[in-house]
């Protein structure tokens, strides 16, 4: 029979919203209505763009974005059993390059379809991902969590006078969502549509399969592409143990990976733990790196192996000063296991569990090579030749003291926690340095010590 089905969202105005029709014979509205089709040409020399689609059907299983259309009631004979709407990809399989407005080309990018959930009731993700095996491993829902802005840099599909943000895409796959440990809980509801990215390869035509056994009744249909954090899905029983890691400028402006191992993972390339990412020129962005493909997602294998290291790249609109820092983690890596970033260019390993990791990048753009995650100093050379006991720090009337011991040339650097540059001293050959232009207010810093003839450091808490 037929069902009146109602969906409200909240958002904000020139907001789209992304919609699927639950039911059949239902039209879109008039506006501004769009979908998305992967091999046409664009204004920016490469293949893919929105194209209009007011007042047409809405075909089971496609996807539409919808501005300020932030409510809908679908009346009809809802959808059933098999649905296997048709994806596409186009021509381009080389390196990166950039477009004609200077944004970067991949060859992901003419893979990406719009799709949508074609029932009234919610599906998991990692079941629709596990059916479908020519689509890359990871659903994106678009959250339209930031407004239109003249500073987002341009699409890769084309020049805008104001753009939304790539980061209001939430990734999710079998390792999890970037977001962190409480977010998107796995399960797409409803008259919700989610980008998937078609594998690479020659131009063709394929499907995408929905059917029955996706649903359940005990499945969450109330998360409708953004709303209040929820636990993740539970179905994701398989051993984990996540790192999530942040990157930060001084306007506190930040971005997000994940990097996590699991059971079913390995070193290479794996479709339902990995997911790509395109990196746009202007934008803040932290990956991590398989081979030179850039990871949003990166899953690897259990059991977690503490001589493990991760590559790290990253990209910056500006030089200045950025961080690093741990944002969440689970299962071994929540609590007792080391964390350290090292740093290739300055020779440098810092411990991310004491602090975060403070660092000035000298040119904008991307940086693959500068950066490794791992979980255990190779020797005692490195960061323990500058012990806790050799370096005292003391604060009394004449202000903040330290004691570097037998160190004969230092660079001390002091940080706040929000990562303002205090002080810095490049080179002190002082045993005892009394430091006074810091106003005394109670406040945590991070102080890094550094032995320039051995390159070594450490990074100290103190209250000031």
């Amino acid at each position: 029979g037929t069902i009146s089905y109602q969906r409200n969202t909240t958002a904000n105005t020139n907001d789209y919203v992304y919609w699927s029709s639950p039911v059949n014979t239902v039209n879109t509205p008039t506006g501004f209505i769009y979908t998305w089709d992967a091999d046409i040409p664009n204004s920016n020399g490469g293949e893919g763009n929105w194209v209009g689609a007011a007042n047409v059907p809405m075909l089971s299983g496609v996807g539409y974005i919808m501005r300020n259309i932030f409510s809908r009631n679908f009346i009809g004979v809802p959808r059933n059993g098999v649905i296997q709407p048709a994806i596409n990809r186009g021509t381009y399989t080389g390196p990166d390059y950039l477009g004609t407005n200077g944004t970067t080309i991949t060859r992901f990018s003419d893979n990406w379809n719009l799709v949508g959930n074609p029932y009234p009731s919610s599906i998991d993700a990692v079941d629709f991902i596990n059916l479908n095996t020519n689509i890359e491993g990871a659903v994106r829902l678009w959250t339209h969590a930031t407004p239109v802005s003249t500073a987002i840099p341009n699409s890769f599909y084309g020049s805008f006078s104001a753009n939304y943000t790539p980061n209001d895409y939430i990734t999710y796959n079998a390792l999890g969502t970037v977001s962190g440990p409480a977010g998107f809980n796995g399960f797409i509801a409803g008259g919700q549509s989610f980008l998937v990215n078609m594998l690479d390869g020659a131009p063709t035509t394929e499907t995408v399969t929905f059917n029955n056994s996706l649903r359940s009744r005990s499945y969450d249909n109330s998360q409708f592409y953004r709303t209040a954090n929820r636990n993740e899905n539970n179905t994701l029983s398989n051993e984990r143990h996540r790192l999530w890691l942040d990157i930060s400028n001084t306007n506190a402006i930040s971005d997000r990976t994940l990097i996590g191992y699991t059971t079913n993972a390995t070193l290479e390339k794996d479709r339902t733990f990995d997911a790509v990412i395109g990196v746009k020129p202007g934008v803040l962005k932290i990956y991590s790196l398989i081979g030179t493909d850039k990871m949003t997602i990166q899953g690897r294998p259990v059991p977690f192996d503490d001589k493990d290291k991760v590559k790290i790249g990253f990209n910056v609109p500006a030089p200045g000063s950025y961080t690093l820092a741990i944002a969440a983690a689970d299962g071994l890596l929540e609590e007792n296991q080391e964390i350290y970033v090292e740093d290739l260019e300055l020779n440098f390993t810092h411990n991310l569990r004491l602090a975060p990791y403070y660092f000035h990048a000298n040119n904008a753009g991307e940086n693959n090579n500068r950066f490794i995650i791992k979980y255990k100093l190779e020797n005692k050379s490195n960061e323990d030749d500058i012990t806790n006991n050799e370096v005292l720090i003391f604060n009394n009337n004449s202000g903040i003291n330290i004691n570097v011991g037998n160190i004969e040339n230092a660079e001390i650097t002091i940080h706040d926690i929000q990562g303002k540059l205090l002080y810095k001293n490049q080179n002190s050959t002082e045993q005892l340095i009394t430091i006074n232009t810091i106003h005394e207010n109670d406040q945590p810093l991070i102080i890094v010590i550094k032995n320039k003839k051995t390159n070594n450091s450490i990074s100290k808490k103190h209250i000031y």
